[in-house]
């Protein structure tokens, strides 16, 4: 795993709270993208996303109708700044 991933995976166990699992002994996946029902990790190995389910995600990853309806016309992602220090 390079170091992005072994960064974001410690990050994900250090903040967030899992549902269902010791806390301790939880090993997330750095997800880097995703493409219906599939997703690839850091390494670039391709997953079966059978979780998906379980929280918001039933029309799967990238789904084409989602994004048309999430994204402005020119599919560029968008972010809001806290400008405040």
């Amino acid at each position: 795993m390079d170091s992005h991933s072994l960064k974001i995976v410690q990050e994900n166990r250090e903040y967030t709270m899992f549902s269902w699992s010791v806390q301790a002994t939880s090993n997330p996946i750095h997800m880097k993208r995703g493409q219906g029902v599939w997703f690839w990790d850091g390494d670039d190995n391709r997953w079966l996303d059978f979780s998906s389910q379980l929280i918001n995600l039933n029309v799967g990853h990238q789904h084409p109708k989602m994004l048309d309806r999430a994204l402005p016309p020119n599919h560029a992602a968008s972010w809001a700044r806290n400008w405040r220090k």
